[in-house]
């Protein structure tokens, strides 16, 4: 983004494992308080569900109408070619684990596990459609239009907000998933999935020991 920007908008849905969580308010918090980027303002609306449409729901509906006319899809691979394939705008980022960082512990120290206001009103994120950062802090309202805002402090007194590191990483290896899941996969993939598909099923990892599970039926 050109560093001149110095007002961001932002619109997304009210899904609190993507866009409305605590990491995330913190990061927007940090990055306006402490300017990083050029940015001194962020306002981010969640409009209404059902009653809204971005131009990403328009996105995802053509990329939709595309795997509706493929019989079946094995690898992730083959879901970023529909997307690619979809439009010519779309463009698709691979992402490694040296880009995902491990932003809630670092933020853990600076940030006030529980927040309520000079007025005794309790910070509680699900309920906002409306929040804007600010150097003064936070603004957040329940209704996207409403005048009347609730001011918040996010950050713990006598700390210096940052970012974290390029090496604090979240992940340090492959992920892992339980052994029973695993298993359900590997007997799905050996009845239905191709012969040259397999390595992927293959190279799955259970959390509760080191070693890929076998299924006897796969060469």
């Amino acid at each position: 983004m050109d560093r001149s920007v110095e007002n961001v908008y932002i619109f997304s849905n009210n899904c609190s494992s993507q866009n409305n969580n605590f990491a995330l308010t913190q990061y927007l918090y940090t990055i306006v308080t402490k300017h990083l980027y050029g940015i001194k303002n962020i306002i981010h609306r969640y409009p209404e569900p059902g009653h809204s449409f971005l131009p990403c729901d328009r996105a995802f509906g053509l990329i939709e109408k595309n795997r509706r006319k493929l019989e079946r899809i094995y690898l992730p691979d083959e879901y970023k070619e529909l997307v690619r394939s979809t439009c010519k705008k779309f463009y698709i980022i691979d992402v490694t684990q040296d880009m995902i960082l491990n932003y809630s512990v670092h933020f853990k120290p600076l940030f006030k596990k529980t927040v309520t206001n000079r007025d005794k009103v309790h910070f509680s994120i699900l309920s906002y459609r409306f929040i804007e950062y600010t150097q003064r802090g936070l603004y957040a309202s329940i209704s996207v239009h409403s005048t009347a805002k609730d001011h918040f402090i996010l950050q713990k007194t006598n700390t210096t907000l940052s970012l974290p590191e390029p090496t604090s990483l979240l992940y340090d290896g492959s992920l892992k998933i339980k052994q029973a899941k695993l298993k359900d996969v590997s007997d799905l993939a050996s009845k239905y999935v191709p012969a040259d598909c397999q390595w992927y099923y293959k190279d799955l990892k259970s959390n509760e020991d080191q070693q890929n599970i076998e299924y006897s039926d796969i060469e």
